[in-house]
């Protein structure tokens, strides 16, 4: 306790640890985004350590859900008003200023193979806050389920710490994965769970998919 006391302090060198695989994942994650990023904030992914291992025959890689906005057109910019009630919500170039939900794939190398943002049909413009859940849809198809969560930004903002969370939607999509060359793919079918849906988890998904592929 001495020694952890006087690193605390600085009067102790901390020791040099060589970083572990999901602590690679995470710092290659974050520099990813901010290169596609549109706004030039700090990124932090909600739970570090927690990114998924994949293997496609004998070739593994990694992936890490991300949220984030994303550059629309490759010279895009977003500084956030930082205002109040829709304004909160506004860049200072007159744009949405909004995080997107994203699926970002990852080599051994910790390179980036595959991006994919995770599209939303609603009318009006959300803000992705959390992707809670990723699971297997069916491992012969590559198919994957992940549940992501949103609010719209064009709704009045919670007065009251009651009412966080009131407005908030959760939704689960497919994904079918392709690997070829050391890339992945990624395509977003919503033919059977459709979008936006109001799927809160991955085993409803997979109820709805089952039912999906019942012979009429």
């Amino acid at each position: 306790m001495d020694e952890v006391a006087e690193i605390q302090q600085g009067r102790r060198p901390r020791p040099v640890c060589r970083k572990g695989e999901s602590e690679k994942l995470d710092d290659a994650a974050i520099a990813e985004a901010q290169r596609l990023a549109a706004t030039s904030s700090k990124f932090s992914i909600d739970s570090p350590g927690l990114g998924y291992q994949l293997y496609f025959d004998d070739r593994k890689y990694y992936l890490q859900p991300m949220r984030f906005m994303a550059k629309d057109r490759p010279d895009e910019v977003c500084k956030p008003t930082h205002g109040k009630g829709p304004l909160s919500y506004r860049c200072e170039e007159g744009q949405t200023y909004k995080h997107s939900c994203h699926l970002m794939f990852f080599n051994t190398r910790y390179e980036l193979v595959g991006v994919h943002r995770i599209r939303t049909d609603e009318p009006f413009p959300i803000w992705c806050n959390a992707l809670p859940a990723t699971g297997v849809a069916n491992k012969t198809k590559n198919e994957l389920l992940v549940t992501f969560q949103y609010f719209p930004t064009d709704r009045k903002v919670a007065s009251k710490i009651s009412d966080v969370g009131s407005g908030w939607i959760r939704m689960t999509s497919l994904f079918r994965l392709v690997e070829e060359n050391g890339r992945i793919s990624i395509e977003q079918d919503d033919s059977c769970l459709k979008n936006p849906n109001r799927i809160e988890s991955i085993p409803d998904a997979r109820a709805i998919l089952k039912r999906c592929a019942q012979p009429k």
